[in-house]
């Protein structure tokens, strides 16, 4: 019930009276005021905050900033919500383009759609990268972040198939398939892959990975 308290707050601060955009607690307000909509479905609204936090924190990164560190510690759990909300905002465009409007808009709409998931995209890579180079030099991931490199592989094949680009799907689906062989999820990518295969035309390719799905199927207890 003091949600809306907690939000105005948090905008006071984002109006530069306790401090001017370079501070610590504007930088703690935008990411707070990114989880909250975040966790309230808001996602256009998350995007916006998450996405000008990454930016500043990047920003002071490059200017070697000394008090950034704790930030740059999780500006990949950032970007990771960033790109979730981006792709989570175009199913909100999707019901959109189910109504009649004019031509134009629904291009500006189908346009707005591209961009988004095409920067989710990119930003899931990142993630991905980021988290696996972290993996590699002998660091322990939180949960959290398991979780979310998890997600980012499996996520990077939903934008492309969104988008339509199904050979890239296929390639994002297998290296998550490859990569999480037990998990059951990776029974989604398998039966996205039949899906993209059937959107190319592909009936022979489509068959024998629908095979494939329906053997790990089988194995899961």
């Amino acid at each position: 019930t003091n949600d809306t308290e907690a939000v105005n707050l948090l905008e006071e601060v984002l109006t530069g009276r306790l401090g001017g955009a370079g501070t610590q607690r504007y930088r703690d307000a935008l990411r707070e005021l990114g989880d909250f909509h975040y966790a309230t479905a808001a996602y256009e609204r998350s995007a916006e905050k998450y996405d000008e936090f990454v930016q500043r924190v990047e920003s002071a990164i490059a200017q070697q900033v000394p008090t950034i560190e704790d930030d740059a510690l999780i500006l990949p759990t950032v970007r990771y919500r960033l790109a979730d909300s981006l792709r989570l905002s175009t199913r909100a465009i999707d019901r959109q383009l189910t109504v009649a409007m004019p031509d134009e808009d629904a291009r500006i709409l189908r346009q707005l759609r591209e961009q988004r998931l095409s920067r989710a995209s990119e930003l899931y890579e990142a993630v991905c990268q980021e988290l696996g180079d972290a993996l590699a030099d002998g660091s322990r991931l939180t949960t959290l972040e398991e979780l979310m490199l998890r997600n980012s592989y499996f996520y990077r094949g939903d934008c492309a198939f969104d988008l339509g680009d199904y050979e890239s799907a296929i390639r994002h689906y297998d290296a998550a398939r490859e990569r999480y062989p037990k998990d059951p999820a990776a029974l989604v990518a398998m039966t996205q892959v039949v899906s993209a295969y059937l959107a190319r035309g592909d009936h022979e390719k489509a068959s024998v990975a629908n095979q494939r799905a329906k053997q790990f199927y089988e194995s899961l207890p």
